[in-house]
């Protein structure tokens, strides 16, 4: 089947711990264990919430339960976290991949918070 049914995206979004808005940026990865001269890999973010962020690559480098760290930009502030690949996929020549923050942020969110009052939520 090419398309995910209805009820398949309302199960997949009730994984959610909370609403996702978009957020697309190209960044990079690499894996949370990986010393500092590893090589890093190109990403795309889709979406952003206070639970997780979704990335995109157009090679299939993860599976879940893999951890890794993300360099990304929230508005003029930049972050960079250690979140854990929850969920994956594939669309058309992309992978993509449903991961958690790892760490509880209270600044993380109340940036994700005032994100979200300048975009529309999305539901993929």
């Amino acid at each position: 089947m090419f398309f995910k049914s209805r009820k398949e995206k309302i199960v997949n979004a009730e994984k959610r711990r909370g609403p996702r808005t978009g957020l697309y940026q190209a960044s990079y990865f690499l894996p949370a264990d990986s010393p500092e001269d590893s090589t890093m890999c190109e990403c795309w973010f889709s979406n952003i919430g206070e639970g997780g962020i979704a990335i995109e690559t157009k090679d299939n480098l993860l599976k879940e339960g893999d951890e890794i760290k993300i360099l990304y930009r929230i508005g003029a502030k930049l972050r960079n976290d250690i979140i854990k690949v929850m969920t994956s996929r594939k669309r058309f020549n992309q992978y993509i991949y449903g991961c958690a923050f790892i760490e509880p942020d209270t600044e993380r969110n109340a940036m994700i918070n005032e994100y979200f009052k300048s975009e529309k939520v999305v539901a993929d």
